[in-house]
């Protein structure tokens, strides 16, 4: 039978009724000490799964730089920027705020409202992530500035008719 004393208030009060921040977990339980170090482990094998592939395309485009175009190596250089960007952003909007989080459970320093911030990053990412793609590679940026151009031309052109 599942326990759902979560949803009644008194579930979240300490004992001189006010509101705690951080007590989603037991920290001497070793289950949540293993989940969260499962999860470390788990970034720090996709980080090195990473780290790894990018050094060996590099020292293939390496190998290969002489025989590419101009155009070629261009492109080619823009999207190692693109991958560098999108793997840094889950780092930057994810991972460094979870781990604050982690830290400030395990340490048991009590910072009221520092939870959201540090979880509003967690939707960041979904936006960061296509943005540093659409801004970084030059066909896409110009698309998008395309794009705007023509709303602008036509917001432009309607105005005009409309005043005539």
């Amino acid at each position: 039978m599942l326990n759902h004393s979560y949803l009644i208030d008194s579930f979240w009060r300490n004992s001189d009724d006010t509101t705690s921040q951080f007590d989603f977990a037991q920290l001497e339980n070793i289950v949540t000490i293993s989940a969260v170090g499962y999860a470390l482990i788990i970034i720090a094998i996709s980080f090195s799964i990473i780290l790894w592939l990018s050094r060996k395309i590099w020292a293939k485009y390496h190998n290969t730089k002489n025989s590419m175009s101009a155009k070629t190596q261009a492109m080619q250089k823009q999207l190692t920027i693109v991958l560098i960007a999108q793997a840094a952003c889950p780092i930057c909007v994810t991972i460094i705020p979870c781990l604050f989080l982690i830290a400030i459970v395990l340490l048991r320093i009590n910072m009221p409202g520092i939870a959201t911030p540090c979880f509003m990053g967690l939707a960041w990412n979904a936006v960061l992530n296509p943005l540093c793609t659409i801004l970084l590679v030059a066909p896409f940026r110009k698309a998008v500035k395309q794009c705007f151009q023509w709303k602008i031309l036509k917001a432009r052109l309607n105005r005009v008719f409309v005043l005539t």
